[in-house]
């Protein structure tokens, strides 16, 4: 509903409409039936009223004490209705309980937003029908009826939670107890009994009432702890192996393996979105479909010259993100992407320490002669032409272009960040790439598997739980 506030606000806005809904239900009335009502002076139209496509009848009625007091107390509003056909009394007399315990609604709009059917011709002539306007409705239950005569019946109403013998909330909360009934065993079916009950679990992993696990159905009963509530719904973790193409995850290792069931989904490497498990056994689980991946890849490859990919005998069941290991490989590299017509994998780095051969660290002064800067040594005995220069203050890839063996000097392939006449003292090391030769190499992914990834508490008589992780 959205409260007409501008039209209210108006200069002159057009006539308050207030309509009263009375709800039946089984439990008290043995029926579940709504009647509608207006006082019947709302337009000085001695007519039924329709809004939202609801017809209200015309009908004395009179309800005043719906203000609250400020002071603590509901409002118990007093709703008197015309009793000289008997209207009311015949419906009374229907009923096994009387009227106690009926919701009477009470609904204020304004004449403009009526439905169009209300007035000649089909045309509301104060604005436009809007089903959605109107004030906050005010709903109460019939508490008891204080006068029944041939001219008036009248009743006092309560808010909900302001009836006799009713407790906010209706549950009482207590602190690691649930109060959500659970499946009972029934032996004479040899099956559980979902009668009445609260807890969503339905399926077969069994547990005593003290959480051991058991695997004989009968002995399935819930502690009525948060512990006895996590074993059934929380996370549990598995680790394991998959071989791309395969719908079995094997090589099992978990104390958890009791908690899973059939259905539960389950995410890990290698596996697409949407796998459930199929079935267990106590050393394997049957995916509901096949992996895409493969935990463990070992396999011959050799790496390029600068080392930031290598080149495989072959790629099946390498993914983007596996760890990988082997010889000239940093401790962390990971899979980056895999060219699977060339047999490629390229790792996640952009430089790679391990492919060179250097020798000991060798301090000297780096010089901008003319156009060239050179590095100027104690001594350039062992230098060749093409070894590359590493150190701090040195760009990467720089090399030696040219070894001056009489100014014991070196001259380098690249100008570095320095100036004429502005001399750095350096500290360097010369080295070469060692040869690209085939080897061994492992690439790896994470073995541990989570069952029910996305798992949640059903909210029974634990405060503020819901999601677990």
């Amino acid at each position: 509903m959205t409260v007409p506030v501008s039209e209210l606000q108006s200069i002159s806005p057009s006539a308050i409409i207030e309509l009263f809904k009375l709800d039946l239900n089984v439990a008290q009335h043995g029926v579940a039936t709504t009647y509608r009502f207006h006082a019947g002076a709302n337009l000085n139209a001695n007519t039924d009223v329709v809004w939202a496509g609801n017809s209200y009848q015309r009908l004395p009625i009179e309800a005043d004490g719906f203000s609250y007091q400020g002071k603590g107390q509901f409002p118990r509003p007093t709703l008197r209705v015309s009793n000289i056909f008997g209207t009311l009394s015949t419906l009374i007399a229907t009923l096994p309980s009387g009227l106690e315990g009926a919701r009477v609604t009470r609904i204020r709009t304004l004449a403009r937003y009526l439905d169009a059917v209300n007035f000649p011709g089909g045309v509301n002539p104060y604005g436009t029908p809007d089903p959605t306007a109107a004030l906050p409705e005010e709903i109460y239950s019939i508490d008891r009826k204080t006068t029944e005569n041939r001219d008036v019946i009248e009743f006092e109403l309560a808010a909900s939670l302001d009836l006799q013998n009713v407790l906010a909330p209706k549950r009482q909360t207590i602190a690691n107890i649930c109060q959500w009934r659970y499946r009972r065993w029934d032996a004479t079916t040899s099956s559980f009994d979902y009668t009445n009950v609260d807890c969503p679990y339905t399926k077969t992993a069994y547990f005593k009432a003290d959480g051991t696990p058991t695997n004989t159905a009968s002995e399935d009963v819930c502690g009525k702890r948060l512990t006895s509530c996590k074993l059934r719904f929380d996370q549990a973790f598995v680790t394991g192996s998959v071989t791309v193409g395969s719908t079995t995850l094997g090589s099992l290792s978990t104390t958890e393996l009791y908690r899973i069931n059939v259905g539960d989904s389950i995410k890990g490497f290698g596996l697409p979105a949407g796998t459930t498990v199929a079935a267990k056994s106590a050393s394997s689980i049957t995916l509901s479909q096949a992996a895409t991946g493969t935990t463990s890849v070992t396999t011959t490859g050799t790496r390029s010259a600068l080392g930031t990919y290598i080149t495989v005998t072959t790629v099946t069941g390498i993914s983007p993100g596996m760890t990988v290991s082997g010889s000239q490989i940093p401790t962390g590299t990971k899979v980056s992407s895999v060219d699977t017509v060339g047999k490629i994998v390229y790792l996640n780095i952009a430089t790679n320490p391990l492919i060179w051969s250097f020798g000991s660290l060798l301090s000297g002064t780096m010089k901008r002669v003319g156009s060239n800067d050179y590095v100027y040594l104690g001594s350039t005995s062992g230098l060749v032409v093409g070894q590359y220069v590493d150190g701090g203050n040195v760009y990467q890839n720089t090399t030696v272009t040219t070894v001056d063996i009489l100014n014991n000097r070196v001259l380098l392939s690249k100008l570095q960040a320095i100036e004429v006449g502005l001399d750095m003292a350096v500290t360097v090391r010369f080295g070469s790439l060692i040869t690209a030769t085939s080897a061994t190499y492992i690439f790896s992914a994470s073995d541990s598997y989570t069952i029910r990834p996305d798992a949640t508490i059903p909210f029974g008589s634990f405060p503020a739980v819901g999601s677990i992780r």
